[in-house]
Order: structure tokens, then C-alpha cells, then sequence
């Protein structure tokens, strides 16, 4: 880890594909990711723990610009900072589809990324391609993606994380509506979320229908996702692009369980502590699910005779088997197996 030295902003480029990243004054990078013709102005990192250590009152800028899923598993970090250091104060710089993500929640302040030169702050940790690590393979294939940035970070890693996406008293009731009309003779009342932001760790619409026809006449379903996909299925609720996130996390905490492919749905569970049937493919267990208390986890790739790659596809050259090619009566078995044990413990 590094951290510039400069009064103004620098430009490195990322080795994987040379796009550009904009260094902050006082912000610390990963320089294994980076090239950069200016390394003079780069010095060795702060890791958090030091800095907190050295101004107990420090105002921390995190920059994280994309993918939800990813944003609030940093939430377990903030809450573990807050309660060791509370003077502290945290910033987090991010995209534009996130500046009202924490409206509810007094922990952290939000701000558009392309503000930050204009915030004093104390210290910036660029987290931007940190979690994805886990991609390469190797040994950064085996953390949870909350370890990758405490290691990062140079901060401990909370032994029992606390994942947080707060929501108002209206979505509140919103969702309790939503969720009693669908309550009918005992029925566990189940979100499904079938898309994630990757194509390889997402079910199609298809794959879908085939695997709730072996759970519609047990489970009320309610199927979500951030973009309509007219699931066209009768005697369940579709709510794909129907909900704001905070909508969504009201709807979470109200359901019974959660089904849901690797997505930021998944995260939502944890903050809600709404138990989960996860189906993973690409991914693990260990590293998804090591984190939640209540859970049932259904390896698809095991099913297709192949195993998690993290995303690379090496074996299956690229035709993501185990999102497509298992057999969808064994998954919908399993997933119902999954809902009742949860619904009933």
C-alpha cells in the first residue's frame, strides 16, 4: 500500500487494462494494481489502525464508486471503527446511483466521488478494485470480500461483522403490506432474486420458471431484481424494478427467506438477518456465507460436475455450466428442502 504525497491529484493506470485512476492527496492505493510514471510522489501507506491510533478523531475517506453488494459489505467495517474509535468520522465517496444509499444511517456521510477534492479529510483509502481480488485465483481467492478490505486497510477483522442498510418506518409499513397479502395457510413467504450483476452468476428467466414450478404450490414467491424481466408467472408477485433499495431491504426483513443467486440481494440478508438460500456457482460457500447466521447453500457447480473458478470459466470454456446446465427439478427440490428447514427452525 501506498499513499500520495502530493497537494493535487495524480494519475495512475491500472495494469490489468490501463484505464486511468485518480490519486487523492492523502489517499492510500493498492500499488501492486497500478502503474505510474510519477512514483516520486509516492510514499508508504498509512494502515487505518495507525492512523486511528495517532488521531482517535480522524475523518476517514473511503472511495468506493460501484456495485452495490460491494458497498455494504464496507458497512461492517464502519460499524467496527465507529464503536472502537467513536470521535472518528466517517466519509464515503462513491457513484451517483449511491448518494442517498445511507440517508438513514448516522454512521457514515455520503458524498459524490467527484467531490472529494473538496472535502477535509484526514485520510482516503481508494477501494476500487480491492475486493476483486478474489478473481485472481490465487490465495485472495479464499477471503471474504469484508476480510479483503480490512487487509487492506491494515485494520482487524470484526470477529462478528455487523452489516448495516437502514430503512424508514414508511418502507417499513410498505413492505408489511406487500408481504401480509401474501400470507395464505402457513406459507413461508419467499424473495427471489435470480440476476446478479455478472451474466456467469445469474439465472436466466428460462432456468427460472423451470426450477419455482417445483416451489409455487409451497411458498408464496416474490421475485425482485433492479430491472423489469416480465417473469409472467402466475400465483407469485413480481416485483423487478418495481422498488427503490430501501423498498427492497424492507421487503427482505418482512419475507421469511431469501433465494438468491451471488447478488447484492444476498448482502441485503445480511443486513436484515433474513435467512438465505444461497445458489452459487462461480463462488463458494466459505467465502459468501461464512458471515450469516441462518442459511442453506446449494453448490451448482458441484451439481455439473465442476467447481467454483471465481469467475474465469476455465474449465467450462466460458459456457457457465453451472448457471445453466443443471438439472432444474434437483435445484427446485433442494430449494424448497432449504425453505422449510429455515421457515421451521
Amino acid at each position: 500500500m501506498r499513499i500520495s504525497a502530493s497537494k493535487v491529484v495524480q494519475i495512475c493506470y491500472r495494469r490489468r487494462d490501463g484505464e486511468p485512476v485518480e490519486v487523492y492527496p492523502r489517499f492510500n492505493f493498492d500499488d501492486s494494481a497500478v502503474s505510474s510514471t510519477v512514483a516520486r510522489y509516492f510514499v508508504d501507506g498509512v494502515p487505518l489502525r495507525e492512523q486511528l491510533r495517532r488521531k482517535p478523531d480522524s475523518k476517514i475517506c473511503f472511495l468506493r464508486s460501484y456495485n452495490l453488494g460491494d458497498v455494504l459489505l464496507l458497512t461492517p467495517v464502519i460499524n467496527s471503527i465507529k464503536d472502537q474509535y467513536p470521535d472518528s468520522k466517517m466519509v464515503l465517496a462513491t457513484g451517483s446511483s449511491y448518494l442517498n444509499l445511507f440517508k438513514y444511517w448516522d454512521r457514515v456521510t455520503v458524498l459524490d466521488k467527484r467531490w472529494v477534492m473538496n472535502e477535509n479529510y484526514d485520510m482516503g483509502y481508494y477501494l476500487n478494485d480491492i475486493v476483486e481480488k478474489d478473481h485472481l485465483g490465487n490465495e485472495w481467492s479464499y477471503y471474504h470480500r469484508t476480510d479483503l478490505y480490512c487487509k487492506f486497510l491494515g485494520f482487524d477483522i470484526p470477529k462478528d461483522p455487523v452489516f448495516s442498510l437502514p430503512y424508514s418506518d414508511k418502507e417499513k409499513a410498505w413492505a408489511g403490506g406487500v408481504i401480509n397479502g401474501l400470507r395464505e395457510d402457513g406459507k413461508p413467504v419467499v424473495i427471489f432474486q435470480f440476476v446478479a450483476t455478472a451474466k456467469n452468476r445469474s439465472l436466466s428467466v428460462d432456468k427460472l420458471m423451470k426450477v419455482c414450478q417445483h416451489l409455487i404450490r409451497d411458498c408464496s414467491l416474490i421475485f425482485v431484481h433492479s430491472s423489469p424481466e416480465n417473469i409472467g408467472m402466475s400465483g407469485t408477485l413480481d416485483m423487478c424494478g418495481k422498488t427503490t433499495i430501501h423498498q427492497l431491504a424492507a421487503l427482505v426483513d418482512a419475507s421469511d427467506v431469501v433465494v438468491t443467486v451471488d447478488s447484492a440481494t444476498l448482502w441485503l440478508a445480511h443486513c436484515t438477518r433474513t435467512p438465505v438460500v444461497a445458489l452459487l456457482g462461480t463462488t463458494r460457500e466459505k467465502e459468501k456465507l461464512c458471515y450469516h447466521r441462518n442459511y442453506v447453500s446449494i453448490d451448482l457447480a458441484k451439481l455439473v460436475d465442476c467447481e467454483p473458478c471465481f469467475g474465469s470459466m476455465r474449465r467450462c470454456g466460458g459456457a457457465g455450466k453451472c448457471m445453466t446446465a443443471f438439472d432444474s427439478k434437483v435445484v427446485g427440490e433442494r430449494i424448497l428442502d432449504g425453505v422449510k428447514r429455515l421457515f421451521c427452525s
